[in-house]
């Protein structure tokens, strides 16, 4: 990995956070940012796969943080 740039508190730019984001990303099936990139910004995203399993799309989901997280 090259060099990545921490934009806020929350950004992911360590070589091994990044590696474990990657496999809670795989873990859990979808991928959350809290304020990583904006401030005030949550983001989702999951893979859509085909009948055989294999990902041939992918869907992103982002908003305002105070309507995106259940309080």
């Amino acid at each position: 990995l090259g060099y990545i740039k921490k934009y806020l508190p929350n950004s992911l730019y360590k070589k091994d956070d990044l590696i474990n984001n990657l496999q809670s990303i795989r873990e859990e099936g979808y991928a959350f940012s809290d304020e990583e990139i904006d401030k005030g910004v949550v983001a989702y995203g999951i893979p859509i796969r085909d009948f055989n399993e294999k990902v041939v799309a992918s869907l992103s989901v982002a908003g305002p943080r105070e309507r995106m997280l259940l309080q």
